[in-house]
């Protein structure tokens, strides 16, 4: 199972060097992009994530918290990104269909306030599914839901699925080996993690 740093936990005011010195702690970089509208307040900048891209090593996942994200697709196409994720809220299975990503792999992710059968649709048409724990927001106090539970529930509905299964919120380190257990290939986590 593979581990993904959560920007939104990093030390923004030296987001490189916080980077390096936790590098032996995590396999890629987690980077929101968030949309006002979405969460009630901005996240990091879409030129933070294209200047990571082009001078950094790092392997990257976006996940767009935006009700809106055609135009961001086409501004990070063919950038060195391994995965964008976009929320079902927002997008029809047509319009995700569409999306170009480039290199990137396409993922979907889903809110604590959808239903997991509402995937089934997209299950052809998708690389890996994001299981949000947690309500998208910026309040790093944010109730969140049990990730194994999470996880358990996704296994029991989609037991065939054989793309990746990214957790992402409330992850701490007594999960992870029930995480693993449960053949989540990458958790996504922030300060309890990664010290």
């Amino acid at each position: 199972m593979k581990i993904s740093y959560s920007l939104l936990a990093s030390n923004h005011l030296n987001l490189v060097d916080d980077l390096k010195e936790k590098a032996s702690k995590f396999d890629s970089i987690h980077f929101d992009l968030i949309d006002e509208n979405y969460v009630g307040g901005l996240g990091m900048s879409v030129v933070t994530l294209e200047q990571l891209s082009e001078f950094t090593d790092f392997e990257i996942d976006v996940h767009v918290l935006m009700k809106n994200p055609k135009d961001l697709t086409k501004r990070i196409f063919n950038r060195r990104i391994n995965n964008i994720f976009y929320h079902i809220d927002f997008l029809s299975l047509e319009e995700f269909k569409k999306l170009n990503t480039g290199y990137a792999e396409k993922g979907i992710a889903i809110s604590l306030n959808y239903s997991l059968t509402s995937l089934k649709e997209f299950m052809p048409y998708t690389d890996s599914i994001l299981l949000l724990c947690m309500e998208p927001s910026l309040d790093q106090k944010n109730k969140y839901s049990e990730p194994v539970k999470r996880a358990k529930q996704f296994r029991k509905f989609y037991p065939d699925f054989v793309g990746d299964l990214v957790v992402d919120g409330g992850v701490v380190p007594s999960y992870l080996p029930e995480l693993e257990e449960l053949n989540v290939n990458k958790v996504v986590v922030g300060g309890s993690c990664i010290t």
